[in-house]
């Protein structure tokens, strides 16, 4: 991040020069940001925050940020509605305190508490450590630990000892060998991988500095694996905050990334729904990648059953999907080969699959895809380990993904979209090439072969742009629903960017009758998502769109469609933030093909280039751009436009309603997105 796209708005804390800052482009994004005298105590700072972050724990976001005569600070996104205090902390109902002891144990963050009981505050019933800057070899007020960070975890017994460090005794004295367990697990769960890569890429230039710190923290993890007698092998379980944003997530389902090559996108999502009788249900969704639908169906499918599609019906209330015990009537569905599924109920968890077809057909929106239903009046987290061991039974892999296998993800799909460039059949042969070449490493270098591929093919260091993010939780309203979305830095950093975001926008017309103002009451009451067709019938809505049975057979079901348009178009419609076309889930189409995404014809179709988004908009008014995984009425929005001020009134009611603000998020005020025909 650079420091010349924020604004101060207030003074330094702490011994380093800095403040505090907003983003120039949305005013509600607030960020802490420090200039240490020693950049390698910063590279240290964020590289610590990144670990934790791997670990499951709470931490702030912290980012590189450079001033404009190139020095580096640390930029720390700012978390609001802390409480700070030992009393606080030492409160029953607080999560995250002593369960996440042993991995500040295992970073050697000795000032983990702070002298004041400041560095470990609490938001809601959670525990977050915010600031880390006394992990790994640095000490908290500056100046290297030396040998005393080395390859034994000593601090899992000085950080306990009431002489040596009294506040932390304080606060984790009365752990117990559960607590303790829980922290060792998620270090042991930790790959060499992952900390190879996120070493590689902390910014230490010195290859001996890097190679000496990630021996010390795979050494310092095997310690703590053999202290606790665990097995080193990646874990499944879900982490608190996790937990919590299912809770929060509502209709709309929060994934969390898991496998590595066997789960469309790493994305598995889960959300709360109750059953007819009022039973807690745990909701779980994923697809399987097309390679792997024989092996399942030849393993698995002689102990399912094939059903008539029951699409079950559902309100939304209370924040649940509640289940009315009526099925969703959709008269042309059950003659079609989609109406039917498989089933069966292993250990309580009910399975459903839609059979794998790998080309055009009537199931192919649904193809590969896998539901599971559990009751969890025993928790959310209990549930998810029901539904774990379900899928190991059914030989799915669900280890979580690693940060090296997120970032592999990353560069793939970012020259994926490139592969699928009819208006460059060059640039497409030289990613097949690249791809065949890195085909026969192992997963680092892989991973390094593919940067530096996309440096070499574009001239860009993909690193330093900005969007570039491969351990993304960008999910919808804000990253808290939904499936993850990554971006491809590549397209905002061309030259014509600025502009292409002030002429174009993506547009939405409302369809079969509703209007604007419906749609937005709709949306907004039922969780704020634009549903595309297989979504909708997941949460037990009927379908709409202008050809649900087209977009099944050709996969568009499972997109949101919208047009590109110029943005000072005179035709009513949603229109969204320009910038989410910069989205790896995204697909540009010259013309309507109905979302088709079977065979090669993603491949063959689909635009990738700013230059090429500007001819499909002056050639064809029928264009689509579609998102996998949809957009939101409340981050993602640009504006809507309307014919008349009743209906403006309306819609923005709905807003205030659902925000209990007279402002968007992004600081926009909800009256001002909303424009009528006189105000366009």
């Amino acid at each position: 991040m650079n420091l010349e796209d924020f604004i101060q708005y207030s003074g330094q804390k702490g011994s380093n020069p800095g403040g505090f800052y907003v983003r120039n482009d949305d005013p509600q994004e607030k960020w802490y940001v420090k200039f240490p005298s020693d950049e390698h105590s910063a590279f240290n700072e964020i590289l610590a925050s990144k670990l934790y972050h791997l670990a499951g724990v709470d931490v702030p976001e912290l980012k590189m940020i450079y001033d404009a005569t190139g020095k580096l600070g640390v930029a720390s996104k700012v978390i609001e509605n802390l409480s700070m205090g030992k009393a606080v902390l030492k409160s029953p109902k607080i999560t995250g305190v002593h369960e996440h002891f042993v991995i500040d144990a295992w970073l050697g963050n000795w000032d983990v508490v702070g002298l004041n009981y400041d560095n470990l505050l609490v938001q809601g019933n959670k525990a977050i450590r915010i600031d880390v800057g006394g992990s790994l070899r640095y000490r908290a007020m500056g100046g290297l630990k030396g040998s005393a960070f080395g390859e034994t975890v000593s601090e899992i017994d000085s950080l306990l000892d009431a002489s040596l460090n009294p506040k932390s005794y304080d606060i984790f004295g009365n752990i117990t060998k559960e607590q303790l367990l829980h922290g060792a697990k998620r270090v042991a769960a930790i790959t060499d991988g992952d900390i190879r890569m996120l070493v590689e890429a902390s910014g230490i230039q010195d290859s001996a500095i890097k190679k000496e710190l990630t021996d010390i923290l795979i050494a310092r993890r095997n310690d703590i694996a053999k202290r606790f007698n665990l097995a080193l092998q990646p874990l499944c379980d879900l982490t608190n905050g996790e937990i919590e944003a299912i809770k929060r997530s509502t209709t709309n389902g929060f994934a969390v990334r898991i496998d590595i090559d066997m789960i469309e996108d790493h994305n598995v999502l889960f959300w709360p729904e109750m059953d007819v009788d009022g039973k807690e249900l745990l909701g779980c969704e994923f697809k399987l990648m097309p390679p792997y639908f024989k092996s399942f169906e030849k393993k698995n499918l002689g102990a399912f059953q094939l059903k008539d599609a029951t699409f079950e019906e559902k309100v939304f209330k209370n924040g649940v999907l509640h289940r009315t015990g009526n099925s969703i009537y959709l008269s042309h569905i059950y003659s079609l080969t989609y109406g039917k599924y498989y089933e069966t109920v292993i250990d309580g968890v009910t399975i459903r699959y839609w059979k794998g077809i790998t080309d055009a057909g009537r199931n192919y929106a649904h193809a590969g895809k896998i539901q599971m239903f559990v009751n969890s009046s025993g928790g959310i987290g209990d549930a998810s380990a029901r539904i774990k061991k379900v899928m190991q039974q059914l030989n799915v892999h669900c280890e979580r993904a690693t940060a090296l296998d997120s970032e592999e993800l990353y560069f793939r799909q970012i020259l994926n979209s490139y592969v699928a460039n009819p208006d460059n059949a060059v640039i497409a042969g030289k990613i097949d090439a690249l791809f065949q070449k890195v085909a026969k490493l192992d997963q680092v270098d892989r991973v390094r072969e593919l940067e530096h591929g996309i440096t070499s093919l574009f001239g860009l260091d993909v690193k330093k742009l900005k969007g570039y993010d491969p351990f993304s939780e960008n999910r919808l309203l804000g990253g808290f629903a939904g499936r993850t979305n990554r971006i491809n830095p590549l397209l905002m950093a061309d030259k014509d960017w600025p502009d292409f975001a002030q002429t174009y926008s993506l547009s939405h017309s409302p369809t079969n009758g509703s209007t604007e103002v419906s749609v937005v009451e709709t949306v907004l009451s039922n969780g704020g998502i634009m549903a595309q067709t297989t979504d909708k019938l997941r949460r037990g809505f009927t379908w709409g769109g202008m050809s649900p049975v087209d977009d099944m057979e050709t996969g568009g079901a499972s997109y949101f469609f919208t047009r590109l348009k110029f943005r000072n178009s005179t035709t009513n419609g949603l229109y969204f933030k320009i910038d989410r076309i910069c989205r790896l889930d995204a697909i540009v189409y010259r013309t309507d093909h109905y979302g088709r995404c079977t065979g090669d014809f993603v491949r063959n179709h689909k635009y990738s280039t700013l230059e090429a988004f500007k001819q499909v908009v002056v050639k064809e008014n029928n264009n689509e751009t579609i998102f996998k995984n949809s957009l939101d009425i409340v981050y993602d929005i640009d504006v809507i436009k309307v014919s008349s001020k009743s209906e403006k009134d309306r819609i923005i009611k709905a807003y205030k309603a659902f925000l209990k603000s007279d402002y968007m998020p992004d600081g926009r005020k909800i009256e001002d997105i909303v424009l009528t025909t006189s105000s366009y």
